[in-house]
């Protein structure tokens, strides 16, 4: 009989899997749910931004249930997008102030240098439906 006396623990950070080799942008921590996508295949978020390494100008992600939540920075923000039915609150940071912008499903809302404010960074995405 084995001994599982010493069997090592199961700990969830939450870390998101891959972060340090991703250089468009800087992945934190989240549920899992919101996942870094391919602009050239459907995605249910799309932020456009000003960022070195984007010269389309937008990060994609996809999005893998009902609800979901992201911690990242991305800075130079000007819009975010959403599509696929889907609706996402995204906390932002300007000026050393926090805010947050909810976009509805199928939504596109102006942030920052996009609605003639200061440059804007995206600081979380919480997928609200």
């Amino acid at each position: 009989m084995a001994d599982n006396s010493t069997a090592p623990s199961a700990v969830e950070d939450f870390s998101y899997p891959g972060a340090d080799t991703v250089s468009r942008v800087k992945l934190l921590r989240g549920d899992g749910r919101i996942r870094l996508g391919d602009c050239a295949e459907p995605s249910q978020i799309q932020i456009w931004t000003r960022a070195p390494g984007n010269p389309d100008n937008k990060i994609c992600f996809t999005v893998a249930a009902a609800t979901g939540s992201l911690s990242l920075q991305l800075a130079d923000v000007f819009a975010v997008q959403t599509a696929d039915g889907r609706a996402v609150r995204v906390g932002l940071t300007a000026d050393g102030a926090t805010q947050t912008l909810d976009v509805a499903k199928d939504g596109f809302k102006g942030v920052g240098e996009g609605i003639g404010a200061s440059p804007t960074a995206v600081v979380e995405l919480t997928v609200t439906g």
